[in-house]
């Protein structure tokens, strides 16, 4: 059961709709790495019609007992008949009020340097808006080198010099009034329930935009002065990867990028890989309907973001893992919710085996 509050105040929960704890159309969406969202219409009857300030309340949504949105109303609008549509942002969307001054790292990590992001973030924000700094185990150990000399935001920072880089995954977590921020290597495992064609499948549509796709990619690390990059050769016997399941799909499309920051080789391999595979899954997407059947039974495992699931539909010619990179919610009709994958996840034993590396 789903129930939503404005400043720790209830506005919305199914058993006490009469008493006009009650809103419409309420839908919450979540994205890898991107700020949440929450939308909801309410009456002029309705509890929360005039307790919501832009900016400033906190809006929560819950499912049960787990809190799934923690964030904040950025726009207001009134129909024809005063029903009053809230549009909430996450809590991620906070990072966007503080701005980082120019800074310069001339060897840290990865994980230093999000700590950095977000204690300067905290220093300028009011207290509502601060995150506790949780797990980090981003795959990256280099030494890396960072600077900045203009004032950008700290979430376009965050994205543009760790993520877009590095990889990972920057995750909100709740506990009580607390937010965590972890930055992690891998968004989640496997998850338990299966997608199936005549069970919980409703709808199915497949996505191919094969524009950007790189199947092969020759990753280049830090200049050796006289010997040049950086590169894998002494790992793998050659300076390059690929995708077999790729090149089955789209045939052998290669692509060279450089990491100037990377010194070791291992370290480059793991970047390398996990670039790969953003090449890859870039170009395919499911974007399906489903029920959860954990609303129906405990012992399945719900639907998370970032966890695969298996999708098995015998008349699409589908039967693997799928990524879960974007949740859409209808907190009124689960029939509606909306569930979109990403590529297919190789279905291999190991990190260094994951591109069969042959």
């Amino acid at each position: 059961m789903y129930s939503i509050k404005v400043d720790g105040q209830l506005i919305y929960a199914p058993p006490v709709m009469a008493d006009g704890y009650i809103v419409y159309k309420a839908t919450v969406s979540k994205e890898l790495n991107k700020v949440d969202s929450c939308e909801f219409t309410i009456p002029t009857t309705g509890k929360g019609y005039d307790i919501i300030n832009k900016l400033h309340s906190v809006i929560t949504v819950y499912d049960g007992d787990e809190k799934i949105f923690h964030g904040r109303c950025l726009s207001i609008t009134e129909d024809f008949y005063k029903q009053r549509k809230f549009y909430c942002e996450g809590c991620l969307g906070y990072l966007s009020d503080s701005i980082l001054r120019p800074y310069s790292f001339s060897t840290d990590t990865a994980g230093n340097i999000f700590k950095y992001y977000i204690e300067q973030h905290n220093a300028v924000v009011d207290s509502p808006k601060r995150f506790i700094v949780g797990d980090i185990s981003t795959m990256q150990s280099d030494q890396l080198v960072r600077e900045s000399e203009m004032y950008p935001n700290t979430m376009t920072e965050l994205q543009d010099k760790l993520i877009e880089n590095y990889g990972g995954y920057v995750v909100p977590r709740f506990a009580g009034d607390k937010i965590y921020l972890d930055y992690r290597a891998t968004s989640g495992g496997d998850n338990g329930q299966v997608i199936q064609f005549g069970k919980n499948l409703l709808e199915l549509e497949k996505f191919i935009d094969a524009s950007e796709v790189k199947t092969v990619l020759v990753p280049l690390g830090a200049n050796d002065g006289d010997n040049g990059h950086i590169t894998i050769e002494e790992l793998i016997g050659r300076d390059y990867i690929e995708s077999s399941s790729g090149i089955a799909l789209f045939g052998r499309i290669e692509a060279c990028e450089v990491w100037d920051d990377i010194t070791i080789p291992a370290n480059l391999l793991t970047t390398a890989q996990a670039r790969l595979q953003e090449l890859i899954s870039e170009s395919v997407t499911l974007e399906l309907s489903a029920v959860d059947l954990s609303m129906l039974d405990v012992q399945v495992d719900k639907i998370r973001l970032g966890e695969y699931n298996r999708v098995l539909s015998v008349p699409h010619g589908l039967d693997d893992y799928f990524q879960c990179t974007r949740i859409k919610l209808d907190l009124f009709d689960p029939t509606q919710n909306m569930y979109t994958y990403g590529y297919p996840r190789p279905t291999l034993t190991d990190s260094l085996n994951r591109y069969r590396l042959s």
